[in-house]
């Protein structure tokens, strides 16, 4: 069968009424009808469709968020390359009913020394800017609750208030129970864990983008041990030279909220005055002077005098300078003869309060009676959510 030709045709020298070398039909601009050459195009457009569709799509755009009532959330963006440790233990499980784990309907405790971070959009967000809070969780620099980092009213607080949360894992010295002594991590110091929030700190910018906020202010917030991070990470933004860290501090922190935080190290206990190998196992101050020794750096069994220079430094009250950043501080006290909320004793907030004032930092306190350690964040919620909006 005879095949016509155009004399145009790039693909075959042959002239009009010549049969094609390519065994199709010449159209008269001289394309093919060939199936493999429609296959072969199809496929290169839709590469360069797809090329041009991902180099158009904004820089950190993460996937679809959960939807929750009142709440849309990202749930473990990484935030550098360490995925969650795993250690060998029982681990702890349960309840607790007033954390935001219960709101989510998820477990209670993991492993949560990855570099990873969750993200909380109120529905009320439209558009525009929103002043951003990134809360430490506490849990004794050992462990954290499984998407229950943040109180539940307080959660609650923050979403009716139109604050965008932002809550890092960082790493931590034991996942696996509530015992402090349990498993050791000598890698998960203070240091590290300030490089971690750092870390987290320096992405928060292309986070920020994938989820569609703008914003407006950047806030650091925490609770317990996680309070005291932030004010370390806070007070190393404006002085360096104190922990002489190098950290980046990519994005300014206008204001800290600080809940139940420790402030100094030295205003706990004895001081060591009575050595740690003296102590019974059944001692409570053994066990934290331990943990502390690890924190900063040094084996269990280093003597105990070594302790106390790099407990002050490691103690936020310390850090304070005319630069400093202004500081909320919210406390509790169990009764009033009874100046603790049975963890952190009040005198940490009058150490930190009396620091700020010497050195003419704007700082503002709030003790709420009646409230265990764990309760302060839930008490003094509404308190807490103004002072974060800088009203």
């Amino acid at each position: 069968m005879e095949i016509t030709t155009n004399r145009n045709c790039h693909n075959c020298s042959q002239m009009a009424n010549a049969n094609c070398r390519r065994g199709a039909t010449c159209l008269p601009r001289g394309r093919h009808r060939n199936s493999a050459f429609y296959i072969l195009h199809f496929i290169l457009a839709s590469l360069f469709a797809a090329c041009a569709a991902f180099a158009a799509a904004p820089q950190g755009a993460l996937p679809k968020p959960m939807v929750r009532p009142g709440f849309r959330c990202w749930y473990d963006v990484p935030y550098g390359e360490r995925k969650d440790l795993k250690d060998e233990g029982p681990g702890f499980r349960g309840r607790i009913g007033n954390w935001t784990s219960r709101a989510l309907g998820v477990k209670i405790c993991r492993h949560c020394s990855g570099q990873q971070m969750d993200v909380y959009v109120p529905n009320s967000y439209k558009g525009g800017k929103a002043v951003v809070v990134m809360y430490i969780h506490g849990g004794t620099w050992s462990h954290c609750f499984d998407k229950g980092a943040i109180p539940h009213y307080l959660f609650k607080e923050f979403m009716r208030g139109g604050v965008v949360l932002v809550s890092p894992n960082y790493i931590l010295q034991s996942d696996i129970s509530m015992n402090v002594t349990d498993a050791k991590r000598p890698e998960a110091t203070f240091e590290a864990m300030l490089r971690d929030i750092d870390l987290a700190v320096s992405r928060l910018g292309d986070v920020l983008a994938g989820v569609g906020v703008e914003m407006s202010e950047f806030v650091m917030s925490g609770e317990s041990a996680g309070a005291h991070l932030a004010l370390l990470y806070a007070y190393d933004q404006d002085a360096p030279e104190k922990l002489s860290l190098g950290l980046s501090h990519k994005v300014r922190i206008s204001r800290i909220v600080d809940i139940v935080g420790p402030t100094d190290f030295l205003l706990f206990g004895d001081n060591m005055k009575t050595p740690t190998s003296k102590l019974s196992d059944k001692d409570p101050r053994k066990p934290i002077r331990i943990l502390l020794k690890r924190l900063v750096g040094m084996a269990d069994d280093a003597p105990d005098e070594d302790v106390l220079p790099l407990a002050a430094k490691w103690s936020p009250v310390n850090l304070v300078t005319s630069r400093s950043v202004p500081t909320m501080m919210a406390y509790g006290q169990l009764m009033p003869l009874v100046k603790t909320d049975g963890i952190i004793p009040i005198v940490q907030k009058t150490a930190l309060e009396n620091r700020l004032g010497k050195a003419g930092v704007k700082s503002e306190s709030r003790v709420f009676f009646g409230s265990n350690h764990g309760q302060v964040s839930n008490n003094g919620a509404k308190w807490i959510v103004r002072k974060a909006l800088g009203k």
